[in-house]
């Protein structure tokens, strides 16, 4: 059970339930949207919650680490994707265009407690993400086995391409040098 000591938890949601069991992985998003409130809104109204939003200011949790999310696509008898132990980070922002540096240092700082909490290795198994034009390594072997940051773009079952390609400065402000 973990709770980012940083986080406003003004905004509880609703989890799957229970990890199913793999590495421990973060998933980066883009809500595709300008403003938090405007993301917590999209999340009650279709009642599917990330663990944490960013934005400039804050870093909101709605669920606490220990169980699932609900902000990536879960096809019937596919791979699990929400629950096989994917921790999930939406920032405010667009996928195709630049981030805003300091929803990026929170994130960063965000990511760096997971990283130690769940013990995530501090790197990308598919590579960093391409942007719209991809391509997308959604390898099904890499999500099942190998811990580490993974884009939207990233997770099997998924057509989405967030939180697109980041620049060199973006990847090293998050990934912290």
């Amino acid at each position: 059970m973990a709770r980012y000591p940083d986080a406003n938890h003004s905004y509880p949601g609703k989890s799957p339930g229970r990890y199913t069991g793999g590495p421990f992985k973060i998933v980066h998003h883009t809500v595709e949207g300008a403003t938090a409130s405007g993301a917590i809104a999209t999340f009650k109204r279709r009642n599917l919650w990330p663990h944490f939003l960013v934005n400039h200011t804050t870093v909101y949790q709605h669920l606490d680490t220990g169980v699932s999310a609900s902000a990536v696509l879960n096809k019937a008898g596919g791979v699990e994707t929400n629950r096989l132990s994917a921790v999930q980070i939406e920032w405010v922002g667009f996928a195709g265009q630049p981030k805003d540096r300091r929803t990026l240092a929170n994130v960063a700082g965000l990511c760096r407690w997971l990283e130690k909490e769940h013990g995530i290795p501090k790197r990308w198994p598919a590579g960093p993400p391409r942007g719209e034009a991809g391509p997308h390594n959604r390898s099904v072997a890499l999500w099942t086995t190998q811990g580490g940051h993974y884009g939207h773009s990233q997770v099997p079952e998924n057509s989405h391409y967030d939180p697109g390609a980041l620049s060199v400065a973006e990847m090293a402000l998050l990934m912290g040098g």
